[in-house]
């Protein structure tokens, strides 16, 4: 016997005391509606699987974009560093009236 929590619906509330009964009688057309909920359920996963290919090309267009502008700041960090290193001192600069200081700026 069963509990009345473990009931599924309204319907169920007659067969509470007959378990294997059923409320209604199966009808001949229920291999039909099978085909047809199988039908629906085909189509929404097709639909689901349209939107998970274009969401797929997005994304790895954007890891393409992504990746170009990455190699493309790699690159100008490394053509610069040169340039923005510090320059050497001579000996002739070395003297008491040379500063050595050098001046640096943040970004923020």
């Amino acid at each position: 016997m069963r509990g009345v929590s473990d009931l599924k619906g309204l319907a169920d509330m007659r067969t509470a005391l007959s378990t294997h009964l059923r409320s209604r009688s199966r009808d001949k057309g229920t291999p039909y509606q099978e085909v047809f909920s199988f039908g629906l359920e085909g189509l929404r996963l097709e639909r689901e699987l349209e939107l998970v290919a274009k969401r797929q090309d997005r994304v790895r267009r954007r890891l393409a974009e992504t990746r170009k502008v990455v190699e493309a700041r790699i690159g100008q960090i490394r053509g610069a560093a040169p340039s923005d290193s510090p320059p050497a001192v001579t000996g002739d600069e070395q003297g008491p009236s040379s500063h050595l200081w050098q001046t640096m700026t943040v970004k923020y």
